[in-house]
Parts: C-alpha cells; structure tokens; sequence
C-alpha cells in the first residue's frame, strides 16, 4: 500500500484528477478499462475485480505517462503555475491603508479565535456527513439553527456525534486538529528558518513537530514520500518529485486550510503573502499546482485586507490582485511594518490560545 490508498482505489483517484487537469484520458469523469493506454490485458476485460494489486500498479503508471501526450484540445482553462504569470494575468493591487498595532493586534486575534472556534464547532461533523443529515440531526435535538456548539446526543436518532470534547457542555479545550496544526507550523518554520527555508527545511518542520496520522489527503501523502527518501540519489531531487509523485489529493483545500499565517505576516500586502506562502507550498511539495496555488491563493491575499483598513466587501473582489483570473475551473475542487519583531509578537500571543487548545493534563 502505497501510503494513503492502494493501487486500485489510487488508479481511480488518479483518473479523475488527471482527467479535471485536462488530460486526455478519457471522455469521462469515469475510466474505461478499453483505453489505449492500458495493458493489452485489460482492453475488453469483463471483469476488472480479478485483478491484484501489481496489476492495478502497472494500470497507474500506464496511465500516469498519458501526461506526456499534453492536454485535450478542447480544454478551457489557462492555469499558469508561476508567480509571474499569475501577478501578469492579475487585477492590479489596491490601495489599502494603514493600522495601528493595537487594531492590527486585534484583527490577529480575531482571526484566531475565529479558527479555534470553527474548528470545534465543525469537528463533530466533519466527517462523511452532508448539509441535510447536519440538519435533521440538529433538528432532532432542538439545535436548528445551531446558535451553540453542537449537542452530543440525539435520543430521538439514537446516535451520538464523533469528538464528544468539541461538543456543547464538554468544551474545555480546542481538539488537536490539521487546521490549527497548520497555522503553528508555519510560525515554528518562520522562526526557525526566516523566510529562506529549504525544502527540505518544511520537510523536516513537519516531521519533527507533527505525526504523520495528524495530517491528511496530499499532505499526509508528501509525509509518506518523505519518510521514504532513498540515498541512491539527492533529497532535493526526490522532494522535487512530491507534487504530483503518486498523489492524486494533490489538487485537495490543503493549502487554503494553512494559507493564513502567510497573510498575519504581511497586512496590507496582498502580493507578499502569495510570493512566501507559494514558496512554503512548492517546497513543502504537495499541492502547488492548480487549485492548490490559486485556491490557497484566494485565502491568503484575502487576510492582508482583513488585517488592514479595507471593506470586506471589496475585499473578495479585491483577491484577483494576486490570481490569475482565467485560472479557475468549474466544480473544483480557491499596514504595520514592524517585521522583526512580528514573529515574537504572534508566538507570544499565539502560544497563550495553543496553550488552551491543548488538552488539559490528567490530575
């Protein structure tokens, strides 16, 4: 098992994320096992199940090598992947005024909050749950529309929600959870390295601060490549190969999750944070292509404005300073100048809300 899937379910993923790239593998959002590029073996197989897992490896790479034949021809969609030609196919930045350090402090905080609090509020639902199921539940204990954290238990549908300590009566602390875990990387790399990490400096930020079932989708993909680095050729070769390295959640909302930090570090900037948080994306090596440098994108050019003087309502529309605006495609799956000092700034006051999303210690 190759990490997150095996050969089987990873060929499937693959397909369909080759196929939304615009690759020609296909006519369909669906393979079919008669491509040409698939073993002469499985042309016209009845029955794919009989087939082992070297089997459906071999199909993987048959099928990955179809990028070489380049994109369909009646594919939309322009998505350059360099900072230059996104910054070349933007809106032209506006101009956004300055804060104090006591607003900017709090537009920091806010943001904060904001996060632990949806982190516990959206935990017990998170996951394989949809809008109408969250709905019926809430309805059956008198919660719709939630005004609260979430109840525990419904007697009426007897069945109780996952995480019970993010539900209403038993929050005492934020549940260690990826999109927490995110924001705190990214300060301890900021601090540890300034802002000319390495990849493999984010490698190693990830693998001696967080276990690899902490995180999910691409990431916890690129955390299996990097713990099977080999010594037969250099660690910068191989880390250049994670973004697309048997990965097919590599377009996944990883990075809109973890984009933040890089707008806390640059208000006003809605430029700034794209040239770092892109770096941290191409060097932690999972996700910057397509929707992950233009998904992430949108979130963190949206945080200069929100830690500025700047209408939320321009804000949205202002985003495009920084993104390409041909790059998305449909369904997918988007000023204070004290810098030195900044770092020491959030950990100090970030350190005093991880320090209550840490759960408590047993007496």
């Amino acid at each position: 098992m190759p990490g997150y899937a095996n050969w089987k379910d990873l060929f499937a993923l693959e397909y369909l994320q080759l196929y939304e790239e615009g690759y020609a593998v296909g006519d369909a959002i669906q393979p079919s096992y008669s491509a040409d590029y698939l073993p002469g073996r499985w042309r016209g197989s009845a029955d794919v199940s009989a087939f082992t897992e070297a089997d459906w490896e071999e199909a993987y790479h048959c099928l990955w090598r179809t990028r070489e034949r380049g994109l369909r021809p009646d594919f939309p969609f322009v998505e350059p992947d360099d900072f230059e030609s996104i910054i070349a196919d933007a809106a032209r930045a506006p101009n956004l005024a300055s804060l104090n350090e006591a607003e900017y402090f709090e537009r920091i905080k806010g943001a904060w909050y904001g996060r632990i609090a949806a982190v516990i509020l959206g935990k017990p639902f998170e996951i394989q749950v949809d809008r109408l199921f969250i709905k019926r539940y809430l309805e059956s204990v008198d919660a719709y529309p939630l005004n609260d954290w979430a109840p525990y238990e419904s007697s009426a549908l007897g069945m109780t929600l996952r995480c019970q300590p993010s539900t209403l009566g038993n929050v005492q602390y934020a549940e260690p959870d990826d999109d927490i875990h995110y924001t705190i990387l990214a300060l301890m790399l900021l601090e540890e390295r300034g802002l000319r990490f390495s990849k493999l400096d984010v490698a190693n930020n990830h693998l001696r601060n967080i276990p690899y079932h902490w995180l999910w989708s691409c990431t916890r993909q690129s955390y299996y490549h990097m713990v099977n680095l080999s010594d037969d050729r250099p660690v910068e070769e191989q880390i250049d190969e994670f973004p697309t390295k048997i990965n097919p959640w590599r377009e996944g909302i990883n990075t809109a999750i973890r984009a933040d930090f890089w707008g806390y570090i640059a208000p006003g900037d809605p430029r700034r944070p794209h040239r770092i948080s892109r770096s941290d994306a191409q060097r932690r090596q999972e996700w910057h292509i397509q929707f992950n440098v233009r998904g992430g994108g949108f979130e963190r050019r949206l945080k200069p404005r929100a830690d500025c003087r700047y209408d939320y309502r321009r804000g949205v529309v202002g985003h495009t300073a920084a993104v390409a605006p041909g790059a998305y495609r449909a369904g997918s799956k988007g000023l204070v100048r004290r810098r030195r000092g900044l770092a020491a700034g959030l950990r100090s006051h970030l350190q005093q809300v991880w320090t209550f999303a840490l759960p408590p210690r047993a007496a």
